[in-house]
């Protein structure tokens, strides 16, 4: 019985792990700067996976292990900083939707460096997500002016292409490497400079004097922890599971869950937030079912050779 309802368990968990992400991350800025909230979740990730790390490294090439740090600088480090520095001015439920463009860019990507073929669909798809994403940055996204908005939607825009780069060099320079020894590695390696520039700030004095700090760490602490470290193996064991297109399912139930958060947490939701949303989470289905529909085609087509 377990057997049969633990995938959909995982997906679940992952949902309510991941969307909250942003919610936690805000809650983190209570008592951190952006940099430190980033560096912070990168020691208490890696700081947990570190043991594991060790094992790996002695099975992993030299020539592997730059594109595995670069996987953790692109995937994990940089973003994390760039998702902080958005939220000071960005409602976390309109980051959250904003996240779900990761598809688009991964796809945009892929046609310009690798020369993946695309249909009409997914380019309408493409469109329809920037559309989207246009409004919640402009209109009801943020607490300024629509001008700095765009400016600060435009950090998690950045994330997600480096989401997107991080992707593509899994995929064609460590294919042959299991997803376990590539996370167990990448981050405690962004670890160890995340430690040293922590070193170098007020993040110990921020402890003692700022009333919300040490409620601050244990946010992020959980946000290391569990929405870095146990949440990545754990979709890496639903890919193994159920495959790719069950794990994608994640990419529409994560903004609901961030929009959830954000609306216990009392931020304004307007006409044109729902409609950018919707835009977004629209793209990103049109990208997704035309992929899915070349991929049944292509099995089909095996078969019948076969």
């Amino acid at each position: 019985m377990l057997g049969r309802y633990y995938p959909w368990f995982l997906l679940i968990f992952l949902s309510l792990v991941w969307g909250s992400s942003f919610i936690l991350i805000k809650r983190g800025l209570e008592g951190f700067t952006p940099m430190q909230v980033g560096a912070l979740r990168m020691v208490m990730a890696g700081v947990v996976l570190l043991p594991f790390g060790a094992v790996q490294l002695r099975r992993t090439k030299r020539e592997d292990l730059k594109f595995i740090i670069l996987v953790g600088l692109l995937g994990n480090a940089i973003p994390s900083v760039l998702f902080s520095e958005a939220e000071l001015h960005l409602h976390s439920s309109t980051v959250g939707v904003l996240n779900a463009l990761q598809p688009m860019f991964t796809l945009l990507l892929g046609v310009l460096v690798f020369g993946v073929t695309v249909r009409k669909q997914q380019y309408a798809g493409v469109a329809l997500g920037f559309a989207g994403a246009f409004l919640l940055a402009m209109r009801n996204g943020g607490q300024g002016n629509p001008i700095d908005n765009m400016q600060y939607g435009l950090l998690i825009v950045a994330a997600v292409i480096l989401y997107a780069i991080c992707i593509n060099i899994i995929k064609s320079r460590l294919g042959s490497l299991g997803a376990v020894q590539i996370t167990s590695i990448s981050l405690p390696a962004v670890a160890i400079p995340s430690i040293i520039y922590l070193l170098t700030t007020d993040v110990f004095s921020r402890l003692e004097t700022i009333p919300d700090a040490p409620a601050s760490l244990g946010y992020i602490a959980i946000l290391g922890v569990v929405g870095t470290a146990l949440a990545v193996s754990l979709f890496n064991r639903l890919l193994q599971v159920k495959g790719l297109m069950m794990a994608t399912s994640i990419t529409y139930i994560v903004p609901i869950v961030a929009i959830g958060w954000g609306v216990i947490d009392n931020e304004p939701l307007g006409i044109t937030h729902f409609l950018g949303m919707t835009a977004v989470l629209g793209g990103v289905y049109l990208i997704n079912k035309t992929a899915s529909n070349r991929n049944q085609a292509k099995i089909a087509s095996t078969s019948k050779e076969e």
